[in-house]
């Protein structure tokens, strides 16, 4: 039989069955390389959530040196507040600088402020606390200590308001704190 035997759809329908053949052939490849890669799959995703850790672990590390270097210069200031209250204010900026966040670094900037009667500063400054921490019965009750020395009773009264609405058992650790 020579070519020229052949229809014109005996011919299309072998080059259809060759492509078919082909196409097959390289489905089977595939196959074969995502079951080999899927085997893989565990280790591949292993090796990448333990890079994402050590990544983490090092930002974290970072983190509680700042955390560390900040309470430290915040403990430090507390030694400057009957000497040199500007060193004090000195050292809460660095610390302030090392961790914005530090718990009771903006109280203590209150307390810092209120004793060289900048009372602005000091309201600022411990509505900060409240604003980083809303939980905690300390900011309010610094607040409420700073109205009542400037006989800004009202406001005095609405710190310990606020303080019952935000804090549990807010009452009871304003007792605590007073």
């Amino acid at each position: 039989m020579s070519l020229s035997e052949f229809s014109i759809v005996d011919i299309y329908s072998l080059l259809v069955t060759i492509v078919a053949t082909l196409f097959a052939i390289f489905s089977l490849a595939l196959t074969c390389v995502g079951y080999i890669k899927f085997k893989h799959v565990d280790k591949i995703v292993q090796d990448k959530l333990k890079e994402e850790m050590n990544n983490f672990r090092g930002v974290l590390q970072d983190e509680l040196v700042n955390i560390q270097d900040a309470n430290s210069k915040i403990q430090a200031s507390y030694n400057y507040f009957e000497t040199d209250i500007s060193n004090a204010i000195k050292l809460l900026a660095e610390a302030e600088k090392a961790c914005p966040y530090a718990y009771n670094l903006y109280n203590t900037f209150g307390y810092a402020y209120k004793k060289i009667k900048d009372y602005y500063q000091a309201e600022r400054m411990f509505k900060k606390a409240i604003k980083l921490h809303p939980t905690r019965v300390e900011g309010y009750n610094d607040l409420s200590n700073m109205y009542r020395e400037i006989k800004e009773d009202k406001k005095a009264s609405l710190c310990y308001k606020l303080a019952l609405k935000k804090v549990e058992n807010a009452e009871q650790k304003w007792q605590g704190v007073k």
